[in-house]
């Protein structure tokens, strides 16, 4: 594994659509299955950078956007869309989304290939600096000539998630919807639906919230109820189609 640093264009770009770059990883020498890579891009692509939220870096520009007022579904997912081609159309790149499909694109694995991205004892990526208040919006591939530096066989860095001793994310969840083997939405959900005003409908995840690396980086009050809203309505749409 390698860390990699865009060119400044690269990241300059990104930076004034509201966005950060999460991370970069290295899809040279047949490292990336050809079923992971979208059509048109073929081997002059080196490097797969994902692109979001840092905490609540992306916020204001999407709470200032047409799509964020304007009452129709999915706002989040048509802005990214819009700063999305918008930036490919800038940087002359290919772009995808991680909520286009199906079939859907592999962020997690591609994030996977990264040193400053794992999986956390909870489940959900954590990354070195924002911790879990991190998203994916997009993902633009790039050329060799687009990195500016890349520090070779990093390896995965421990900051602090692997070797935690309290591991307090699983044992704050009012219903212990967290556990090692796995995350259970239906209790999330029923307590949820049942506890609008619990601090965590409120005020976003308790059990993500007890993790202490990235805590500076944690979400927006009306961030957090954005997803936590958004995750209540995709839940109730999935359980009444299934019932």
């Amino acid at each position: 594994m390698s860390i990699v640093i865009l060119d400044k264009r690269v990241i300059r770009a990104i930076q004034q659509v509201g966005l950060k770059v999460i991370t970069t990883a290295d899809i040279r020498h047949g490292e990336l299955p050809v079923s992971e890579l979208p059509v048109g891009v073929g081997s002059e692509f080196s490097f797969v950078t994902l692109v979001g939220g840092g905490g609540s870096s992306f916020w204001p520009s999407f709470e200032r956007s047409a799509e964020y007022s304007d009452g129709r579904p999915d706002s989040m997912d048509r802005w990214s869309e819009r700063v999305g081609h918008q930036l490919s159309n800038e940087l002359k790149l290919p772009v995808v989304f991680p909520f286009q499909g199906p079939p859907y694109f592999p962020f997690v694995s591609w994030a996977s290939r990264a040193p400053d991205i794992i999986a956390s004892t909870m489940g959900p990526s954590i990354h070195r600096d924002y911790g879990l208040w991190m998203s994916y919006r997009l993902a633009l591939f790039l050329r060799q000539d687009q990195v500016e530096q890349q520090s070779e066989n990093a390896g995965i860095l421990d900051f602090g998630c692997i070797t935690c001793e309290t591991q307090a994310c699983l044992n704050t969840c009012p219903v212990n919807a967290y556990t090692s083997d796995g995350f259970d939405r239906k209790s999330c959900f029923n307590y949820l639906d049942q506890n609008a005003e619990s601090e965590c409908g409120t005020g976003g995840c308790l059990a993500r919230r007890a993790c202490p690396i990235g805590k500076n980086y944690r979400y927006l009050p009306a961030q957090a109820q954005f997803h936590m809203n958004s995750f209540e309505r995709s839940a109730r749409q999935f359980y009444q189609e299934e019932s």
